[in-house]
């Protein structure tokens, strides 16, 4: 921990030089929220570049991009939107006095999923673990001064979301009360908890939580929304030129899953810090022009290390491309694993006119220049998006239609040498987790950091966000998946994958690959201060599913919950 104080050090120092001019507005905004989706409307409309899509963002980063409006060619109603939203930007707690801030917002939450099939992998469900609501949640945020913002979660009682596969049908976040036992809590020792100190150009936050990067909506390449919190160190530069982002997030380490080849778990002590760390350490660069395109360039590599405290990996200078990856029969030393899979991921945006916006995602995964390693087929993927956005009245209107690509070797790295022969290490794929969450008797959270769909897919999407920040939120999707034999929960899971085979454009025909169609309506409602609403429904019809020929399944999946928040209800 000592080495990490002076990088500490210099952000408080760097915040301190150049404080906030006005209110604290670091308190942060994911993408999903309403008030980062109005800011993103309100810049699309405008015809300029949109809030940066480094998730979360601050209230500082928004005001940043709504600052590249022109206010005096807004509408009436436009004009009512910016103004409330840049009010709700600046953050004031309950208990505020001119150096701190203490917002104490305990939750008590009912939550429950209900769907049709019996034998539906949680990896199926539409309505993810992140998507649910914690029973009783112990919350509080601080504010400090203008330039700091905390958060701390503690979830007294979660839902405990076990395997689909068992068969239920049917679970709430309060199952193990209704069972009986009201001693037999599902409590969480692991805190969604942060802090940030910034200003209106920079910030510096360490936070276990939700993040994402990238202009996607079916997911994105470099680092994708899809755990219920990722433990991760931030440096964040924005400007109306340029952004520079360092990244580094830590997971659990992997291992084998049991007798199947293929199979996933998570090393029991894997949130030791004496055990061997696996660790993404990431670099993105932006660059705007003309406030109409921006052109983002990251790189960064899956590494395993002793110590996430190594200075090498926290400098933020350090392009760790080529890390020992110039031997075709590398061995790993005993006790430490210093390979690294690196990717890159190629990023254009472009506001063509007011209201109408097109990018385009491009990733390399595991790079290779002359004299590198060649037994490890180059991966590439490739998305493309369409977006409409539009001011009604003072609710925001977004809209898209999008298409992806991946390659079968997306995410995976290959075969390494250990002393006892050839021996599968995952700790280099992209497929990784935290073993704090068990979603079943032995895997923690795993999945992929970058796109949810993963490797060998093909996926066609369209959506619409509607919303007031503060009143509701409505969203809509469609999405159609072709996925091919490699991946999490498919034929070739990790361990089996044929380096040969991987470098084809698709692993099997389409009349053998798994099609898939998600149909998803969700939604949220705050009728007053302290009180909110939320409902969901979705389908899921897979034909040939897992690519099992003929197999095909039909899932209804429905989603409700109500969440009251008493101090936030009594305090005005």
């Amino acid at each position: 921990m000592k080495r990490l104080l002076p990088i500490i050090m210099i952000a408080l120092i760097l915040t301190t030089l150049f404080p906030l001019s006005a209110a604290n507005m670091q308190k942060t905004f994911h993408k999903s929220d309403p008030e980062y989706q109005m800011a993103y409307a309100l810049c699309i409309s405008a015809g300029v570049l949109p809030p940066s899509q480094v998730s979360p963002v601050t209230g500082a980063e928004l005001a940043k991009a709504l600052s590249r409006i022109d206010y005096q060619r807004l509408s009436l109603s436009e004009k009512e939107a910016y103004d409330s939203l840049m009010k709700k930007l600046e953050y004031h707690p309950i208990l505020e006095s001119d150096v701190f801030g203490f917002d104490p917002r305990p939750t008590i939450s009912f939550d429950a999923v209900a769907h049709t099939s019996g034998k539906t992998a949680s990896r199926d469900m539409l309505f993810q673990r992140e998507d649910r609501l914690d029973g009783i949640n112990l919350k509080f945020e601080m504010a400090f001064a203008d330039i700091g913002y905390g958060r701390f979660n503690w979830l007294m009682l979660s839902p405990s979301i076990k395997d689909y596969t068992t068969g239920k049908y049917f679970n709430t976040n309060f199952d193990t009360w209704f069972k009986g036992n009201i001693t037999d809590m599902q409590h969480e020792g692991v805190f969604d908890a942060g802090i940030l100190f910034g200003n209106d150009w920079m910030n510096f936050s360490i936070m276990s939580g939700r993040q994402e990067m990238g202009g996607g909506h079916t997911g994105n390449f470099a680092i994708g929304d899809n755990f219920v919190r990722q433990q991760y160190l931030r440096l964040h530069t924005f400007s109306k030129w340029f952004d520079y982002t360092y990244s580094l997030t830590r997971y659990g380490k992997m291992q084998d899953g049991g007798d199947d080849p293929g199979s996933l778990s998570m090393v029991s002590n894997g949130e030791s810090f004496d055990s061997p760390q696996q660790v993404f350490p990431l670099h993105r660069f932006t660059f705007k022009i003309a406030d109409k395109v921006d052109i983002s360039v990251s790189e960064g590599a899956m590494m395993l290390i002793d110590n996430i405290f190594n200075p090498a990996v926290l400098n933020p200078f350090l392009f760790i491309h080529g890390f020992d990856n110039y031997s075709d029969n590398y061995e790993s030393p005993v006790g430490s694993g210093d390979e690294a899979n690196n990717i890159l991921v190629l990023e254009l945006g472009w506001t063509i006119l007011p209201h109408h916006r097109i990018s385009f995602q491009a990733m390399s995964d595991q790079i290779q220049i002359g004299g590198e390693n060649r037994s490890v087929p180059n991966a590439l993927s490739f998305l493309m998006n369409y977006e409409t956005s539009w001011i009604i009245g003072e609710e925001y209107l977004n809209g898209w239609v999008e298409a992806t690509y991946t390659m079968p070797a997306v995410y995976l790295n290959t075969k390494l040498a250990d002393k006892t022969g050839q021996k599968y290490n995952h700790n280099y794929d992209y497929i990784v987790g935290y073993p704090m969450w068990k979603f079943n008797d032995t895997d923690g959270d795993i999945d992929y950091a970058g796109y949810k769909y993963g490797p060998d897919s093909i996926v066609f999407g369209l959506g619409a966000n509607y919303g007031r920040p503060g009143l509701f939120s409505l969203e809509t999707s469609l999405t159609y998946i072709i996925h091919g034999v490699y991946g999490l929960g498919y034929q070739n899971i990790v361990a089996t994958r044929n380096p040969d085979e991987a470098k084809k454009l698709f692993s099997v025909p389409l009349s053998d690959a798994e099609h898939r169609i998600e149909l998803l309506a969700k939604g949220t409602y705050i009728p007053m201060e302290g009180l909110e609403l939320i409902g969901g429904v979705g389908l899921v019809q897979v034909w040939n599913y897992q690519t099992n020929k003929g197999e095909n399944r039909t899932d209804l999946q429905v989603h409700i919950g109500v969440k009251f928040d008493p101090v936030g209800m009594f305090s005005k």
